[in-house]
């Protein structure tokens, strides 16, 4: 096994096992609940921001888990050994001298040896502080009325302050807040760097910087859990659509939104093809490697039904505002854009009005992520059109992070 797969499902364990846990004290009735979820416990938690890409801290862990192992089953075999001694005690026999080294004393002493043995890695590089709400997942499913929702409460609750794109740059935060620290940017990697349920407690309870009170301001009396979690899902649409609009592409992957339609799900063997316009482009063509979505303004006439190129037709305004924001467009601007979704939903791909056909360039977001992604790279498929385009695709499948997590 290589180091990238050892350190996929190494992460994965851990974060499968602290998400266990916390079921398990949920079953027993042993966790409470906060904003609708059970509350993760304790203070701390596994972090995957250093485990992620430092081979030697993760060798480390390895051995030292392993040392933990052997030590408990040693553990085990002592107490079990203990047992079996005070059966054979209950039996009269001779008297004899009590031996200096017996099973349960060696079993003790293998424990205590595997233990000090262990690499202890730095604890501040395993763990980091956890809130309540460290592991609480979305409700929303990043749906286009969500993310429609939190640019509106957005822009009542948080533009004063991180300014209408959320580059930290709103008309109050020249005013300084406590200790003259401004409103951090919101289109960098912030929003991956941080689990979901920890981002929803920041947002609404505020957090504490080493050097006192720092913004944002607790948000709890004003929004709800839902309505933050709508905020958080705009956040995300929004940094994509920043980084596009920069030429940057997505460089954190963004799911396709959920759309409320009569449109089926696209088949599992097949990519999502978007296609934005009033009716049927003319040089639309079928293709069987691809699930074709047009997407028309509300109330257009798009004569789809007499196409076979296209499988179903969606005009759902919530959508159209969605896909604008992703694409860093205005809506009123988005028919000729095409979009491209992998199998998994990952948004890949995006092409131009007027443009001629695909282009390599038109691949938003292509990163293995991780420290393979220079070989991967290396290796892709290179060439020119949709053909090339869908190959690199499924080259190079996207594990997205959260906080270092695999986020699927």
């Amino acid at each position: 096994m290589d180091l990238a797969a050892m350190r996929e499902r190494v992460l994965a364990a851990l974060d499968a096992a602290q998400r266990a846990w916390l079921q398990g004290l949920d079953l027993l009735g042993l966790a409470r609940t906060v904003d609708g979820q059970p509350a993760w416990p304790h203070a701390w938690r596994f972090s995957a921001q250093v485990l992620a890409y430092d081979a030697g801290l993760l060798r480390q862990l390895l051995w030292t888990l392993a040392a933990i192992a052997l030590a408990l089953t040693c553990a085990g075999a002592a107490l079990l050994s203990q047992r079996r001694t005070r059966r054979h005690r209950q039996v009269p026999a001779p008297a004899r001298p009590h031996p200096l080294l017996t099973w349960p004393r060696a079993w003790w002493a293998l424990a205590a040896l595997a233990l000090l043995a262990a690499p202890w890695p730095p604890a501040h590089l395993v763990f980091t502080r956890a809130v309540p709400t460290s592991f609480h997942q979305s409700p929303t499913g990043f749906e286009a009325r969500a993310i429609v929702a939190g640019q509106q409460l957005y822009a009542a609750h948080c533009a004063s302050c991180h300014g209408p794109t959320a580059r930290g740059d709103g008309p109050r935060a020249a005013q300084g807040g406590p200790n003259d620290l401004w409103p951090p940017t919101l289109i960098g990697n912030l929003l991956s760097k941080r689990l979901e349920g920890e981002l929803l407690w920041r947002v609404r309870h505020g957090w504490q910087a080493d050097e006192g009170p720092h913004p944002p301001h607790a948000f709890g009396a004003a929004l709800s859990a839902e309505q933050t979690w709508q905020v958080l899902d705009f956040l995300r649409a929004n940094a994509a659509g920043q980084n596009v609009a920069e030429g940057g592409g997505w460089p954190q992957p963004v799911r396709l939104p959920r759309a409320q339609s009569a449109c089926p799900a696209a088949p599992a063997s097949l990519r999502t093809r978007l296609v934005f316009a009033d009716t049927v482009p003319a040089d639309l063509r079928p293709d069987p490697r691809l699930f074709t979505v047009l997407v028309t303004p509300a109330g257009a006439a798009s004569g789809a039904a007499d196409s076979v190129a296209v499988d179903c037709t969606l005009d759902d305004p919530d959508f159209r505002t969605a896909m604008a924001q992703l694409l860093g467009v205005p809506p009123t601007s988005l028919n000729g854009h095409q979009v491209l979704s992998d199998r998994a939903g990952w948004l890949r791909a995006r092409s131009t009005p007027g443009a001629a056909g695909w282009r390599d360039d038109d691949l938003l977001c292509q990163t293995p992520t991780g420290p393979e992604a220079a070989v991967a790279d290396a290796s892709r498929p290179v060439g020119e059109g949709l053909d090339a385009l869908i190959a690199r695709m499924d080259a190079a499948p996207l594990l997205p992070l959260r906080a270092g997590f695999a986020h699927r």
